[in-house]
């Protein structure tokens, strides 16, 4: 029953801080006023995460979605002898985009994820240093590890290309949002465009890394 209680204690800590954030920004946002919309005694914060920046840092961690996050290296891995043939990368390239564009742009609740992640790329917090570490160089170097795998001679700077290529179209999708929907139309992002805009993205990276497109969808 403790653990239970410990569980929900942090989870309306990390949900009310998460949608503070979002809205205000770190610099705007106090203990006081998490600890208030959490219903939790202001001491929680320190006993559970030891201060504001490592609780924004976890709430950024929720609101990329740990569940269903891509482990580039592991998808590598349990592909097994594919990754020992051009047409086997390319099914693999393919494969892990797809997985990335469903795993960051199926509907996600609380509501303040998308917010926040949007927020920290236009207006980078004092955590931006913590969250580098801990989420955005490590999924950054496995995409630029799968790149030297497929090419070994590259140089890092062509690495470093090939995957902004996946990255850039995640963040444009993201910051652009609103102006996006005003030039196409209300509700034009949906999942089924994120469908075909991944295909496009997986097959501009396979193309770009010289290997052969896959035949069909693979699906």
């Amino acid at each position: 029953m403790v653990a239970n209680d410990q569980h929900d204690t942090k989870a309306a800590l990390i949900d009310a801080a998460g949608a503070l954030f979002a809205e205000h920004g770190f610099d705007g946002v106090s203990t006081r006023m998490i600890a208030d919309r959490a219903g939790v005694n202001l001491g929680g914060i320190h006993y559970y995460f030891g201060g504001k920046e490592a609780l924004y840092c976890e709430a950024f961690r929720v609101a990329v979605n740990p569940d269903t996050r891509v482990n580039v290296g592991a998808a590598v891995a349990a592909a097994g002898d594919a990754i020992r043939t051009p047409e086997g990368r390319a099914r693999i390239v393919l494969e892990i985009v797809r997985r990335v564009f469903r795993s960051f742009y199926v509907p996600q609740t609380p509501e303040w994820r998308m917010r926040f992640i949007v927020r920290e790329l236009a207006n980078p917090s004092s955590a931006l240093p913590m969250l580098v570490d801990e989420v955005f160089r490590p999924d950054y170097r496995s995409v630029v590890d799968l790149y030297r795998t497929i090419r070994p001679e590259a140089e890092e700077a062509e690495a470093n290309a090939w995957a902004d290529i996946l990255f850039a179209a995640m963040s444009y999708y993201l910051l652009a949002k609103a102006p996006i929907e005003m030039v196409r139309s209300a509700g034009c992002l949906s999942e089924a465009f994120y469908r075909t805009a991944a295909e496009t993205v997986a097959r501009a990276m396979i193309c770009a890394a010289g290997l052969p497109m896959p035949e069909g969808d693979g699906r």
